[in-house]
């Protein structure tokens, strides 16, 4: 999806964890595997649990594995 990229920077610049979390969710949604290094590289800064889900889910869905 042409909209994968502009969700993938916002992501990196959104200082809302609910936020965040949507962007995560909308990412593993569209299957943009392009967005994957973006999901993880988040992940690993990512403080907030719920946030964390969506994006562990968005990086399986993906086909990446989730950092430990």
């Amino acid at each position: 999806s042409a909209a994968a990229p502009a969700i993938g920077k916002a992501l990196t610049m959104s200082s809302d964890a609910r936020e965040r979390g949507y962007l995560a969710r909308s990412l593993g949604q569209i299957g943009d595997r392009g967005q994957l290094a973006t999901l993880l590289s988040e992940y690993r800064k990512e403080r907030s649990e719920v946030a964390q889900g969506e994006m562990r889910v968005a990086i399986k869905r993906l086909g990446g594995e989730v950092p430990r």
